[in-house]
């Protein structure tokens, strides 16, 4: 079963991160359970310029969305779901895709299915694996609906 979120570029990014620097605060635990020895950061612009390692594990996707005839598809005609296969989770990005390009950022070397959901255009999907620090961009050519 797939529960569905619906979540800014920002939003997204800093879940990602609050989870992993749990995860990694969890493992690396003395003991002690007043959380003294737990310090976390609550980055919600995304950047998480303060934290060098985690800034290197981020991982960019650009998502570049266009119709059949080459014209940039906009946030008004269109929106991007991206499924998590670790999690299973959905996502619906709900940034603004200006001129045909959405953004959404991932530090989870994980494995994502992202869908392109329309009522003007048929719905289209791929799938992509990122790793660590990877830089990839998807293109996406939409069709008119039937």
């Amino acid at each position: 079963m797939v529960r569905s979120e619906s979540l800014t570029r920002r939003q997204v990014a800093s879940l990602l991160v609050t989870g992993s620097v749990g995860a990694i605060a969890g493992c690396a635990s003395t003991g002690d359970d007043d959380g003294a020895d737990a310090e976390t950061s609550n980055d919600t612009d995304g950047s998480n310029d303060s934290d060098p390692n985690l800034r290197e594990a981020e991982t960019d996707l650009t998502i570049r969305i266009e119709d059949e005839n080459g014209d940039p598809v906009s946030s008004e005609n269109a929106t991007v779901e991206i499924v998590d296969h670790a999690t299973d989770i959905e996502y619906t990005i709900e940034q603004e895709i200006e001129d045909g390009v959405a953004e959404p950022q991932f530090i989870e070397a994980t494995t994502y299915t992202v869908t392109i959901v329309s009522e003007e255009y048929e719905d289209a999907e791929q799938e992509i694996s990122l790793e660590a620090g990877d830089e990839e961009e998807l293109s996406f050519e939409l069709e008119a609906a039937s």
